[in-house]
């Protein structure tokens, strides 16, 4: 569908793109059923959360950067959708957020500065309000997740452990998706570590690994990049 609306909007067709989704938003509902919830840690600017954010009955998402959150709080007038201009780690603080010295919309802060290895070093520096994940869900009375998804920048691990005790360990988690880093390279941060092997770890009781990708993973994908992100499912 959207290769045929390609051809026939030509220069005008990422203009046109935002309207496409807001409609199937709209009419999704009609002939599917959504279905429980969704979390996702790092929604950057949206390109990937409309694409599918509203196949599920309640959604939890989160963006620390002032600036991307601007461009993503119209999807609060969403029912059942909420976003929070809000870090996620294992603790309730302010944080600094390091900015990377790229333009795509800093989509690679973290609230780890950076190591020599990264391919992006941090050109400034500014305060978010940062929250323990799995406390937070607690307060929102969130009981079960369909599914996680977090691309968070190096504390992925982190914000994924606050979930262990009343989520993970109680597959109350359907399919979850992170960033990791390939357990080939060497530590992009400073401050956090956040290696396939680890997630690996923390999972393996309940959940299989299903996939390894680069942005919205199926069964199957498979990479070698920097980093990676994991799809499991439970088992």
């Amino acid at each position: 569908m959207k290769k045929y609306l390609r051809l026939f909007f030509g220069k005008y067709y990422f203009k046109f793109l935002p309207i496409y989704w807001r409609v199937i938003a709209a009419l999704y509902p009609f002939f599917y059923k959504k279905k429980g919830v969704l979390v996702y840690a790092g929604i950057n600017v949206g390109e990937t959360f409309r694409t599918f954010f509203f196949k599920y009955d309640r959604v939890i998402g989160f963006e620390p950067n002032p600036s991307n959150f601007e461009k993503i709080k119209h999807f609060n007038q969403f029912k059942n959708v909420k976003i929070y201009n809000y870090a996620l780690s294992d603790k309730d603080e302010t944080s600094e957020l390091f900015l990377p010295d790229n333009s795509n919309n800093s989509a690679s802060a973290s609230l780890s500065d950076f190591s020599s290895e990264n391919r992006y070093q941090s050109k400034g520096i500014i305060k978010v309000k940062c929250i323990n994940l799995g406390d937070f869900l607690k307060e929102l009375e969130i009981t079960s997740i369909e599914f996680y998804i977090s691309d968070i920048e190096g504390y992925d691990l982190k914000a994924l452990k606050t979930l262990k005790l009343d989520f993970i360990d109680k597959s109350l988690i359907k399919k979850i998706q992170v960033e990791a880093v390939n357990d080939l390279e060497v530590n992009p941060y400073k401050s956090v570590s956040n290696f396939e092997s680890e997630i690996d770890e923390l999972l393996k009781e309940n959940y299989t690994k299903i996939g390894r990708g680069s942005g919205m993973v199926i069964e199957g994908d498979d990479s070698s990049g920097k980093t990676l992100d994991l799809l499991y499912q439970l088992k």
